[in-house]
């Protein structure tokens, strides 16, 4: 589940290999055109609304043009299911986790994949970006919560134990 920056609409990941975007004003079916071959788990707006992104148990991460519901590009190939999607406030970057505990960085007009993959975990995790892009909270079920300075790419912290991430994505 995902909202866009302006609270309008709310992106649905769904378990029928297809993700679904909502009016939040009138509970009406805006687009449900985002399809996978497997279930969808991870959403996200970008920080502009324009663009959405869709993890799937299918190891790929799509990005949609969410006016019109095409795709942009061919798509962003993974070892594990993908269920995490977040992008950088910049809308030039995005990061991914997947299945198998794998964090990586993303440029989105290129669709290829920046610097080496990090492992947080070995399970399914959440990521997303402080407001200013400085930093990545992450959320792994077995492993807790981990800070990463982004332009270094390297763990900013150790990992923190189970606590809430949101608490974590303040500026910077």
């Amino acid at each position: 589940l995902a909202g866009s920056p302006d609270g309008s609409q709310a992106a649905v990941g769904e378990y029928a290999n297809v993700a679904s975007v909502w009016d939040t004003v009138s509970s009406r079916l805006l687009a449900r055109s985002f399809r996978h071959d497997r279930a969808v788990d991870a959403v996200a707006f970008s920080w502009d609304g324009s663009v959405l992104a869709t993890g799937s148990r299918d190891q790929w991460v799509s990005l949609w043009n969410v006016a019109d519901g095409t795709r942009i590009g061919l798509g962003m190939h993974h070892a594990a299911g993908v269920g995490a999607v977040a992008f950088h406030p910049s809308g030039t970057m995005m990061a991914t986790g997947t299945g198998d505990g794998v964090l990586r960085l993303w440029d989105v007009a290129s669709q290829r994949q920046i610097g080496e993959p990090r492992r947080h975990g070995s399970d399914w995790f959440h990521a997303d970006f402080a407001p200013r892009g400085a930093r990545l909270a992450t959320h792994a079920a077995a492993n807790g919560v981990a800070l990463w300075h982004v332009a270094a790419g390297s763990l900013y912290h150790l990992p923190m134990g189970h606590v809430d991430a949101s608490m974590l994505v303040a500026p910077p």
